[in-house]
């Protein structure tokens, strides 16, 4: 006698939870080890030209959802780098920001140029 047809299905049926339940378990050991692989999934939309430093960071804080501000200890001038493109915030910050001008995350998704 042969078996059902669908003896394969149940067969396989037996094998997916077993691998679903080993790639959550890959993917929070990924997540626990590198948390900012974690955030990368945060994209957001900018569209950031060029302009006076100032005007980009409020620019970028709206356009990114965050809180971002010019350190008045250690300022940072000029024009910003122009920035287009589904990024996290921080990749963002990091391309808008002229050469000498670095950034602070004093708490999560708070920024401050120095």
């Amino acid at each position: 006698m042969t078996p059902p047809k669908t003896a394969h299905r149940r067969a396989r049926g037996c094998r997916i939870p077993a691998a679903a339940s080993l790639w959550r378990k890959v993917a929070a050991v990924l997540l626990l080890a590198a948390p900012g692989i974690a955030q990368a999934g945060d994209l957001r939309d900018f569209n950031l030209p060029p302009q006076p430093l100032s005007q980009a960071i409020e620019v970028f804080a709206v356009q990114g959802g965050v809180s971002a501000a010019l350190s008045p200890a250690r300022p940072c001038l000029g024009r910003s780098r122009g920035v287009i493109g589904a990024l996290a915030p921080e990749q963002a910050l990091r391309r808008l920001l002229p050469m000498g001008c670095a950034f602070e995350t004093p708490q999560p998704q708070t920024y401050r140029i120095v």
